[in-house]
């Protein structure tokens, strides 16, 4: 917990920093990672919001770039990338699939109903749930900004007038919520211990003779308080008022980064998202992109050229040389011809005008006198090709391209399992750090509201995604099948299945592992069974077992509901036994013909 004397220390460090970096002209560095994370923000918000022109991308300009034609790509720039981040952010969303997570909530004893299940998942302040929120907001933006820091606090405060003070109301609930700052906003944090954050809201100042609202605010997060710190008096004295918003009284800090790869520093942490790894092909995308749409004006608009006569122009007796008239000892722009040299300033049309030759010259001076030059179409189709081809290479680098018509690897299903799983590793990575977040949320939240005594709920985190829908799988088993490919990777693909075709839920995933575990046929087709059978190598109960072995985990956890909990032997134990049970049952009864015979016999 920090006082406000220390408190106003750090603060007084930050504002030395940023007054260093106003007389310099310097982006600040509050923190170590600072202008690095602020930098990665900049460079994925040019691909992810439409209309946002990369200054720094195009502050170089390309070699013979005029200023008109500068001009004229800044103002019909178009964010040709967002359709590939837009697919990326989609492709993450999968980790929201309602069959890939689950929350278990204990039972809470509220008497008034306004428990913690139903704050979170129907009475959430703006969003109506947290869930919503994170599918919403903090997925896109942790890939987008993943040093923006999360931070909890009250989205109002319940106060009551109290004599002449108004005090926070006791007998009602806050209602906590989950606020994200940009990279920008985070001039202090120390994992663990404290945040600083600049708010975009402002304070009355005095700057000269009158009062503006340009005054610096910030909030301040501890173990124990959230303050807000308000720049008052002259704006050029940097004083500052601290007051305690709120103590939430954690223990810890209700704040985390949003987090991606993680670099290590010296002192600090900078994330990359995992976005950043197409950024640089996507920024030649929009070069080229932009530089394609100027040759298309240039080709659209052939440039014209027409002779024309020199300038004739004469004052005091002095006339025009090459668009200059000499008076008084000094070269003066022809007021005619605008120092062209030419009789006329401009075509009507817009034509380059050249000079018509004179004396000698005349005899050449045969028609044409006046035609189109074309630019050279092969610069549009090379352009048009180096964007297709970084397009293709940026939504790779993403694992975006993956399809069963055309994979990224190889046409066989081992090459679209190698695929899929270097897909799956990203998503996994974000799913795990999302869910992270989520489960701390959820945390402050409830701890804020009813406080830390209280119960939390269980999340189960995703264990796969649905990368394939079901009818892609089943043809990728056949396949695997017929290629004869390892049985690891017919176990994988068959696992895939299952989850996509039922669900990961935590009881569902167990059936599926006990499944694998007991059922030695389960990577075989029907036709390799009923073969095994003939050759006598599977016994008629392991054909039962693997055609009813669901049903009969159906059955036993009817009799015993611990039944998942059990070693996996003994439930393969049980299992076994139920399948030979049942072709007791069924099998048909051995006549003894000769008996048959000799009884016959007798009679």
């Amino acid at each position: 917990m920090y006082s406000d004397v220390q408190i106003q220390e750090i603060l007084s460090e930050k504002i030395a920093i940023f007054k260093e970096s106003e007389a310099r002209k310097k982006e600040p560095e509050f923190t170590e990672v600072y202008k690095e994370s602020v930098d990665f923000l900049e460079r994925i918000c040019v691909h992810s919001e439409i209309g946002k022109f990369p200054e720094k991308l195009f502050r170089m300009r390309a070699p013979n770039q005029t200023d008109e034609e500068f001009e004229y790509i800044k103002c019909n720039h178009k964010t040709v990338t967002f359709p590939i981040w837009s697919k990326f952010i989609s492709a993450v969303n999968r980790i929201w699939n309602d069959a890939n997570w689950s929350i278990k909530w204990p039972e809470y004893s509220q008497l008034d109903g306004a428990t913690p299940q139903k704050y979170i998942e129907n009475e959430y302040p703006v969003y109506g749930s947290l869930e919503d929120y994170y599918k919403t907001i903090v997925t896109r933006l942790k890939e987008k900004d993943p040093n923006a820091l999360m931070c909890h606090k009250p989205y109002t405060l319940p106060v009551i007038l109290k004599g002449d003070e108004i005090v926070i109301d006791e007998t009602k609930y806050i209602e906590p919520v989950s606020v994200i700052y940009n990279s920008p906003q985070i001039i202090g944090y120390v994992e663990n211990n404290y945040a600083l954050i600049e708010l975009l809201e402002k304070s009355w100042v005095t700057f000269g003779n009158r009062e503006e609202k340009t005054g610096l605010v910030f909030e301040f997060y501890d173990t124990n308080n959230i303050w807000r710190i308000k720049q008052v008096g002259k704006k050029t004295d940097y004083r500052f008022e601290y007051a305690i918003f709120w103590p939430h009284n954690l223990g810890y800090l209700p704040c985390k980064k949003l987090k991606a790869i993680p670099i290590p520093k010296e002192n600090d942490v900078l994330y990359q998202s995992h976005f950043m790894a197409a950024v640089e092909i996507m920024d030649d995308i929009l070069l080229d992109s932009s530089y394609l749409k100027a040759s298309k004006a240039n080709s659209a608009f052939p440039k014209g050229w027409e002779y024309a006569d020199e300038c004739e122009y004469e004052e005091n007796g002095t006339r025009c040389i090459d668009g200059y008239l000499l008076i008084d000892g000094h070269n003066t722009k022809c007021p005619s011809c605008k120092g062209t040299g030419k009789r006329s300033l401009n075509s009507p049309l817009g034509k380059v005008q050249i000079k018509a030759p004179n004396g000698f010259d005349k005899e050449q001076f045969k028609p044409p006198f006046f035609g189109y030059e074309s630019p050279n179409p092969d610069i549009l189709k090379f352009l048009r090709e180096e964007i297709e081809l970084n397009k293709q290479d940026a939504l790779s680098v993403l694992n975006l391209n993956n399809s069963t018509s055309d994979p990224k690897g190889s046409e066989t299903a081992l090459g679209k399992i190698i695929d899929r799983e270097d897909e799956f590793t990203v998503l996994l990575s974000i799913s795990n750090q999302v869910f992270e977040l989520l489960e701390f949320s959820i945390k402050c939240i409830i701890q804020m509201r009813y406080g830390t005594g209280e119960k939390l709920p269980v999340v189960s985190r995703p264990r796969t995604f649905s990368i394939r829908s079901e009818y892609d799988l089943t043809e990728e088993i056949s396949k695997a099948k017929d290629y004869g490919l390892p049985d690891i990777a017919i176990y994988q693909l068959l696992m895939e299945w299952l989850h996509t075709r039922f669900s990961t839920q935590e009881e569902t995933t167990k059936v599926f592992e006990i499944a694998f575990a007991t059922d030695r046929l389960i990577s075989l087709s029907a036709q390799d069974i009923a073969q095994k059978k003939l050759s006598g190598t599977v016994a008629a109960w392991e054909d039962i077992l693997h055609t009813s072995i669901y049903m009969f985990i159906a059955e036993e956890l009817v009799e015993n509901p611990d039944f998942l909990s059990l070693p996996v032997e003994q439930q393969k134990e049980i299992l076994i036994q139920k399948a030979k049970d049942k072709e007791a049952e069924v099998r048909p009864v051995t006549l003894d013909v000769d008996r048959i015979l000799s009884g016959v016999d007798n009679g």
